[in-house]
């Protein structure tokens, strides 16, 4: 309720997802990371640009388990602007 008196619209502004059991590692976040980006990017898999080496698409639910892996090696997370994210 505070957040729609402040201005958000739910389910268009805010999404809330519960997992039961959930915890913060691979396996909730696939399960919570398709929601996620079918909300958050509104998805139809548009291609936003193509060339002969790269192919750059909006993200679809299959990503969740290899984006979670890219910010899950500290190598990468390293260049990442937050480096808030942690595996518990």
């Amino acid at each position: 309720m505070e957040l729609s008196r402040k201005g958000y619209r739910p389910f268009h502004d805010i999404q809330y997802l519960e997992i039961k059991d959930g915890r913060h590692n691979q396996e909730t976040w696939a399960q919570a990371m398709p929601n996620f980006l079918t909300w958050a990017l509104a998805m139809d898999n548009k291609i936003i640009l193509k060339t002969l080496r790269l192919i750059l698409r909006e993200f679809i639910p299959e990503d969740a388990t290899n984006m979670f892996e890219l910010n899950a090696d500290p190598e990468i997370i390293s260049f990442h602007w937050r480096r808030t994210f942690q595996i518990y």
